[in-house]
């Protein structure tokens, strides 16, 4: 598992849940290769019932050449897609969302917890029949970010949304002018006290 270094996260922060790229990402790879291989098959069983002569030479050189290409050019493609498969990772820490991602090079991005404005989770038919799903994520400043193909995408929303949650804040607003806290009025028979605005009567006995 390619797992998130330490000199990666700030103080603090800690890893709780990695969401997980669906499988089925490499199926659009995977179908290419069966394609050609299907295409081959047809090229074949072409040549067999083809009359032999110059014509049907030169066809065999040209069509060789050019499925030869191909071959090689899906065969590279699927190689590319499962190595960016494997080193496509989420993280999800109790203070940020990050995507670490790149075949050649390393990518880092992350989206803080705090500036998450709305999580959008979209499942196609073959994601509800495999269970993986799309997350939008939006973010203050127009932010947008993509999870693509994650397993169990309501999950993943439904996690974001609890650290969402428990990072929550109470604001105190207070007035650009306060009153003083409280006033106490001292008399000889009796002390008054004005605390946030209502009003608290202490009375005292009289001197004889």
């Amino acid at each position: 598992m390619n797992l998130l270094k330490k000199k990666n996260l700030e103080q603090g922060e800690v890893v709780l849940y990695q969401p997980v790229v669906h499988w089925c990402v490499l199926l659009k790879p995977l179908l290419g290769i069966v394609f050609y291989i299907i295409l081959l098959l047809l090229w074949a069983i072409f040549l067999q019932n083809l009359s032999l002569s110059i014509l049907a030479g030169l066809l065999n050189m040209i069509f060789g050449k050019v499925f030869f290409i191909i071959g090689i050019g899906c065969v590279l493609y699927f190689l590319f897609e499962v190595l960016k498969y494997i080193r496509t990772r989420y993280y999800l820490t109790n203070k940020r969302l990050i995507l670490k991602k790149g075949v050649w090079s390393t990518l880092l991005s992350d989206i803080p917890i705090e500036k998450i404005e709305g999580l959008f989770c979209s499942q196609g038919l073959w994601g509800k029949l495999f269970n993986y799903g799309t997350i939008l994520v939006s973010g203050v400043g127009g932010m947008r970010w993509h999870l693509k193909m994650v397993r169990r995408p309501y999950t993943v929303r439904r996690k974001i949304y609890n650290i969402i949650e428990k990072n929550k804040k109470i604001t105190i607003i207070r007035e650009e002018n306060p009153k003083p806290d409280f006033i106490i009025e001292k008399t000889q028979d009796k002390q008054i006290k004005l605390i946030d605005y209502g009003i608290f009567v202490t009375s005292y006995p009289a001197k004889k």
